[in-house]
């Protein structure tokens, strides 16, 4: 495993347009990732320079947004992206993303017993489309590039509630709620499944001098 002479380190220039209402709570826009001299390693865990045209092109659309009625909210942060990155002599890409990446928040915020606690409870939802992940290489402890392993279009569905009583603050967090409902195990990288449902408990109590 070794560098060769005629790699050098990558480049990245972003431009980005956006349109923002603060009032609204509401942002969009484009952003175009331009990435040159791309290095990876390959599906044989070598490192190479991209080889296809002279830099990878990666365009995003992009929206957030939140609502909030009453003690009710919800946010959404959507992107859309499309990345050209051909390899030569190959029908294939050098860099594989998503192309749906969308975070989703609905929560209740409140105060029980006579506004003397206050308490937040929620889902908070990761979307990503179907796409190829990098395979993961423990001898290296680095990805690398690969095309025989799709992941499906899979949603990660967390819960989460917390109460705050005058210094101290409970949170109860259930990571993964969805986790063997759909009848499909979902992979962070081949062969690496996503953590099975878990909960966590604990408690925050600021103490002043």
């Amino acid at each position: 495993f070794y560098w060769q002479p005629a790699l050098f380190e990558p480049g990245e220039t972003t431009m980005q347009i956006h349109f923002s209402d603060a009032k609204n709570k509401f942002k969009a826009g484009w952003r175009s990732i331009r990435i040159s001299d791309y290095i990876y390693l390959d599906s044989t865990c070598t490192p190479v320079r991209y080889n296809g045209y002279d830099f990878i092109r990666i365009n995003q659309f992009f929206a957030l947004k939140e609502f909030r009625i009453k003690h009710l909210g919800f946010n959404i942060d959507a992107t859309w992206q499309k990345v050209n990155a051909p390899m030569k002599n190959f029908e294939g890409q050098a860099l594989h993303l998503p192309e749906w990446v969308i975070r989703s928040s609905v929560f209740y915020t409140g105060f029980w017993f006579k506004k003397a606690t206050e308490v937040q409870l929620g889902l908070d939802l990761t979307y990503l489309s179907e796409y190829y992940p990098d395979a993961y290489m423990p001898a290296l402890g680095m990805f690398y590039w690969q095309d025989k392993v799709k992941n499906e279009s899979y949603p990660l569905i967390d819960f989460f509630f917390s109460m705050k009583i005058k210094r101290a603050r409970l949170f109860f967090k259930s990571e993964h709620l969805n986790a063997g409902l759909m009848n499909t195990t979902y992979y962070l990288a081949p062969s690496y499944p996503a953590p099975d449902r878990s909960f966590k408990l604990g408690i925050y109590w600021n103490f002043y001098d």
